[in-house]
């Protein structure tokens, strides 16, 4: 069959591909952390130079054109969608059925929104 020197040779072949591999995955692991932190980075600096944010003392502080910042449009967004389909939420006293009515509810309101709004735009 397979001689002790092949099958020794076989061992050590696929120890060797199976390292190869384990440091393929982990070079493509920390490829993908720098172009995150890169990507990170990018999103600051741009921030910065719009003056939306600056940096006082160590500190990330609001810039003079901070309500042009894509985050807080976006958390101005949910936060009026939220207030909107889910009134009283923050002051929710209720037990587990009747929040799971209220918010199906609200989910309910939400999507009648939006089919109207898909179908006056076809």
């Amino acid at each position: 069959m397979f001689s002790d020197q092949s099958f020794y040779e076989a061992k050590v072949f696929l120890r060797s591909y199976g390292d190869a591999i384990n440091c393929l995955k982990g070079a493509a692991e920390k490829e993908q952390s720098i172009r995150f932190y890169e990507s990170f980075m990018k999103h600051i600096v741009e921030a910065k130079e719009a003056n939306e944010i600056d940096f006082k003392y160590g500190r990330v502080s609001k810039g003079p054109q901070f309500k042009e910042l894509k985050e807080y449009k976006l958390f101005q967004f949910s936060n009026h969608v939220f207030k909107k389909y889910l009134p009283d939420f923050d002051g929710y006293k209720g037990d587990y059925p009747s929040l799971t009515k209220f918010l199906r509810e609200g989910i309910d309101k939400l999507k009648t929104d939006v089919t109207k709004v898909e179908g006056g735009s076809q």
